[in-house]
């Protein structure tokens, strides 16, 4: 312990004075120390430790490989892109999963070519693995591969591959890619799916993702009453209205936020006052429910003053 102690002061030291006596630790045979070795490296961040960290992602210990793949991850563009491609043919998962998220935090499209491949592996934990590492590497060849691993038979793959293209914004290929899977058969998928497109403000996606509200899975549908709130108007606030009576605490909870959002942008003085009338008899639900629906109709009453005004 106190030997793991000192190697974890060294890091803190941010001195690159002390990197080689640190690599020569990483070869300790006690794996608290080891690990102090790998995260002082990373903190101090000298080119120097790259390779020494690359040879443990070939350790026969889950957390060494994944303690060094992280380390030799936050090295970013100086990390040699071949070498790493190499151990794609390692026999470890970790190994290949880690070698595959350093890939990624190259961000160089060089490195497409190497999560080609890795799309295709038979473990899907490295598929995964290749899937979050294309999401930062912008460019038209990563976005088509991450539409490709949508159509991956394993739901957590399609769920990496839905939170990846969530990050391309309101890009038309990733918007239609998450509007496909809004009928996917895992239910985490379906729910990541309309979050996403929420979260993007895919307008267009509105119709796709009002149906979701009678899913048969109530996390779907909590996904597509947050979406609502973010992607409708009035036609959204008339939908999710009949949602207040609901029975499932949780539904009325996310309808009467919803509703808040969209009266926020909302100019028809009919379509708020409806909104108004329907919280109004929510204020006697229980008190968590009743809390939310006061503190909307607040904003919805000076909404309707400001627009009469």
């Amino acid at each position: 312990e106190v030997r793991r102690d000192s190697t974890l002061a060294l890091g803190r030291l941010f001195d690159s004075s002390v990197v080689p006596h640190l690599i020569k630790v990483l070869e300790d045979k006690i794996k608290g120390v080891q690990l102090a070795a790998i995260e002082s490296l990373k903190k101090i961040g000298d080119v120097r430790a790259i390779e020494p960290l690359m040879e443990l992602l070939i350790h026969s210990d889950g957390e060494i490989i994944w303690a060094a793949g992280t380390a030799v991850a936050s090295f970013g563009e100086m990390v040699p892109i071949d070498e790493l491609g190499a151990l794609l043919g390692a026999r470890d998962v970790a190994t290949r999963s880690n070698a595959i998220l350093a890939l990624g935090a190259t961000r160089k499209r060089e490195a497409v070519a190497y999560l080609e491949r890795a799309l295709d592996d038979p473990a899907s934990d490295v598929r995964c693995a290749a899937v979050e590492a294309l999401a930062p590497i912008v460019g038209k060849e990563s976005l088509e591969l991450l539409v490709k691993a949508l159509t991956d038979q394993k739901g957590k793959v399609r769920f990496s591959a839905v939170a990846a293209l969530g990050l391309w914004g309101k890009n038309p290929i990733a918007v239609d890619g998450l509007i496909g899977m809004l009928r996917d058969e895992d239910v985490k998928v379906r729910s990541a799916a309309a979050k996403w497109l929420g979260r993007c403000q895919a307008k267009q996606a509105y119709t796709f993702v009002l149906p979701l509200l009678d899913d048969l899975e109530q996390e779907v549908r909590l996904a597509a009453v947050e979406a609502l709130g973010a992607l409708g108007g009035s036609e959204a606030i008339e939908a999710l209205i009949p949602i207040l009576g609901s029975w499932q605490l949780e539904m009325r909870e996310e309808a009467i936020k919803a509703i808040g959002h969209l009266c926020h942008r909302e100019r028809n003085t009919r379509v708020l006052q409806r909104a108004a009338q329907a919280l109004w008899w929510t204020l006697t639900d229980e008190k968590r429910v009743a809390q939310r629906s006061f503190q909307c109709l607040e904003r919805i009453v000076l909404k309707l003053e400001e627009v009469r005004s």
